[in-house]
């Protein structure tokens, strides 16, 4: 379960979606240093940004969550930098 407020990252450069647990908590440590077991929520799209995955280390272990998103939704292609650190006060996460 996930704490509020938590911190999310989110990663401006595509990432391959066949990576997992080891593959994306390597480019956490690369763009992120210090923050893989900090509790905060990463997220990473793909190159067409309609396929996003989450990584989360909840106390115990990690979590990663899949979506692929529709054709309705869509995300800002021109993040301004390359680690973009995104406050919420609340996130609703639905299974």
């Amino acid at each position: 379960m996930i704490t509020l407020p938590a911190r999310i990252f989110l990663c401006k450069d595509p990432v391959n979606m066949r990576k997992s647990f080891e593959g994306l908590g390597t480019i956490v440590e690369q763009l992120f240093p210090g923050e893989l077991l900090s509790g905060a929520l990463f997220i990473f799209l793909n190159r067409q940004r309609n396929c996003m995955k989450a990584l989360f280390w909840d106390r115990d272990g990690f979590a990663i969550w899949y979506k692929r998103l529709g054709a309705t939704r869509s995300c800002d292609e021109k993040l301004s930098s390359t680690r973009e650190d995104l406050l919420y006060s609340k996130m609703n996460l639905r299974a």
